[in-house]
């Protein structure tokens, strides 16, 4: 069952940038805006590296405490396990987006993120 559904899809690609949050070990949140990114499929989403030497750590070592928020109208959250990506199509595919956007930008590593779980907060009108 796909969790990616067309509205969230269509939204995640038409904001300018994501949050992506991970947990330190000592429990510790841990919060980057990434404007590189791509929704990869129905349960799955790209975001590159470009800086994030604390995330990587976090992700190494808790991969499955990881979110991912956007908003618009409202507040998309995304749950999920990420895995970090430094050879391959998908690595190849995020470098080609960093460098489309921004010639002279890094691109150190893909993070996939496999969604598990959404939720969706409304602003009151």
């Amino acid at each position: 069952m796909p969790l990616i559904t067309d509205d969230i899809h269509q939204i995640a690609e038409r904001v300018n940038i994501w949050i992506l949050s991970t947990i330190n070990r000592d429990g510790t949140p841990h919060s980057i805006p990434v404007s590189f990114k791509k929704v990869l499929g129905d349960n799955e989403m790209l975001l590159m590296d470009n800086y994030m030497n604390t995330t990587l750590a976090n992700i190494q070592e808790r991969p499955d405490k990881v979110s991912i928020s956007f908003w618009d109208k409202g507040v998309f959250h995304l749950y999920g396990t990420a895995r970090i990506e430094t050879t391959g199509q998908l690595y190849e595919d995020g470098v080609r987006l960093v460098k489309s956007r921004r010639k002279e930008a890094s691109a150190k590593s893909a993070i996939v993120v496999k969604v598990t779980a959404t939720s969706y907060w409304e602003r009151p009108q």
